[in-house]
């Protein structure tokens, strides 16, 4: 069974080169889930391969209406970089994912439609080259409970296949555990059922 909170992304970095009329361009992929990552990536990027004549990238973050999507031609001719990316990213079976193709310009220029198809290229080919990983988004909740429903507590969290992280015991215990974002609910409910003296954040 698949859950609404279930996505599949990019394990590690996928790379691919392409040279195109001397122009080498260089697609680099991962996973991003914040736009501070995607901040990371590039800069990691720009780093990696300084001196390069343009760093052109387009990514997608979340789903449904809170998707964000960002493409950037980074100096290349509108639409003919960054929106060739994003597509390649939308065609592909990744969600939360940052492609950026680096270009060393190699002095014979491809024109608007050469440049659409090898950044295009590139970013397909990057991405078909990735290594894909299934995950599972999930949230830390907090509860404050008495002592002798820990165990209660501990067991129905393994049964909906979450994660204790850490409890504090003192006169009364603080928890903190990791569920699954489809299981929240459901464990919220049972938590009330158990007793209504459990507090939760």
């Amino acid at each position: 069974m698949k859950y609404n909170d279930e996505y599949i992304t990019i394990n590690g970095i996928s790379s691919y080169e392409l040279i195109v009329k001397k122009s080498k361009f260089i697609g680099l992929a991962k996973s991003v889930k914040t736009e501070k990552e995607v901040d990371q990536f590039l800069h990691y990027v720009m780093t990696e391969f300084a001196g390069a004549t343009h760093y052109c990238y387009a990514y997608s973050i979340g789903f449904g209406s809170k998707r964000i999507f960002r493409s950037n031609d980074a100096g290349e001719p509108t639409n003919s970089a960054g929106k060739p990316i994003l597509t390649a990213i939308e065609s592909s079976e990744f969600n939360n994912v940052m492609c950026i193709v680096v270009r060393y310009f190699g002095g014979i220029k491809l024109g608007v439609g050469g440049l659409i198809r090898a950044y295009g290229q590139t970013a397909r080919d990057c991405l078909k080259n990735a290594k894909s990983i299934v995950c599972i988004e999930s949230t830390d909740l907090h509860i404050k409970l008495s002592n002798e429903y820990i165990g209660v507590i501990v067991n129905l969290v393994g049964r909906l296949g979450g994660k204790v992280i850490n409890i504090d015991h003192g006169e009364k215990a603080f928890a903190t555990v990791n569920i699954r974002n489809s299981m929240i609910s459901a464990f919220k409910d049972q938590v009330k059922s158990i007793s209504n003296k459990i507090l939760m954040d």
